[in-house]
């Protein structure tokens, strides 16, 4: 089934929120400036032109009772999650990030090289993210070596390195950035405490997930968000076409499956690169994998 594409380029998104203020007051406040308003109209015409053409929602008859079961009750789109890094996030490395990546996973350093000496990392970026446009993956972010950043450049590997073989697999994509993230966090962990936190911390991004998912499902319908428009535009949900909240509830669906095991496999980011090597690893593949590692029971 077809899901719509991001119709702002990543450089485009990330102009735009460097450009903008988005200060936790304003999001509160909900005073949105006239580009923001313009990025709201254009996203209304855009579903507007996509229900005259009889486009669908993706998978929302698989994906609404699951998001139902997995979501948390204490959370509503009345009052979003919020995300806090966990404490253990601000610890710094000894050394830089890529030579710390490499050697916590040396065993997948030939998979890591090319991307990492590729990579745009300096003081000067808050965020990490991966340009997927000509030429395309390419890793940016903050070159600042903390346990943090350490996570969310893994996290972005996981993206160039599965979408260097299957270009526009983005659910596929979103899934092994996942893993390859959780591997991490969980070798960077010193202790039962900083675990549980970033248990913690994860279950409540796949809340959020869900919680933008289902609300997509239902302003695709109706024309009406009830998660408040300024928190959106802090998850970039805004910027990315109809049907695209779909790739991180799956993604995310897959993880709680395993959160809720309290397995924490570690093997499975071994699985994935092995198919990555030999060619054989597209989105049905490791939804197969994933589905008989983790099926909740």
């Amino acid at each position: 089934m077809e899901i719509c594409l991001i119709y702002y380029s990543t450089a485009s998104i990330q102009n735009l929120f460097q450009s903008l203020d988005y200060s936790p007051k304003k999001w509160l406040s909900n005073r949105l400036g006239e580009n923001e308003k313009k990025i709201l109209v254009a996203r209304e015409n855009h579903r507007r032109h996509l229900l005259q053409k009889n486009w669908q929602m993706p998978f929302v008859e698989i994906l609404q009772p699951a998001l139902q079961e997995f979501a948390s009750s204490s959370v509503s789109m009345h009052q979003p999650p919020t995300l806090q890094s966990p404490e253990f996030f601000k610890r710094m490395l000894s050394k830089d990030l890529k030579t710390s990546l490499l050697e916590l996973l040396p065993e997948y350093a030939n998979h890591f090289k090319k991307h990492l000496e590729r990579a745009q990392l300096s003081n000067e970026n808050s965020i990490f993210y991966a340009d997927v446009s000509p030429p395309g993956l390419i890793i940016h972010g903050n070159s600042t070596p903390t346990v943090g950043n350490l996570v969310f450049l893994a996290h972005e590997m996981g993206h160039v390195l599965f979408e260097e073989l299957y270009p526009g697999d983005e659910v596929g994509s979103e899934s092994f950035a996942f893993l390859l993230e959780d591997k991490v966090a969980q070798l960077l962990t010193t202790s039962e405490a900083e675990h549980i936190s970033w248990i913690k911390f994860k279950k409540s991004q796949d809340d959020l997930n869900y919680l933008l998912c289902m609300n997509e499902f239902q302003e695709y319908a109706t024309g009406v968000s009830k998660i408040p428009s300024h928190y959106l535009f802090f998850r970039e949900s805004l910027l990315t076409c109809w049907g695209y909240q779909t790739i991180n509830a799956i993604a995310s669906l897959n993880r709680s499956k395993r959160l809720n095991q309290l397995c924490g496999s570690l093997d499975a980011v071994h699985d994935v690169f092995s198919q990555l090597q030999s060619g054989a690893c597209h989105l049905q593949t490791l939804e197969s994998n994933l589905e008989q590692r983790w099926a909740y029971r």
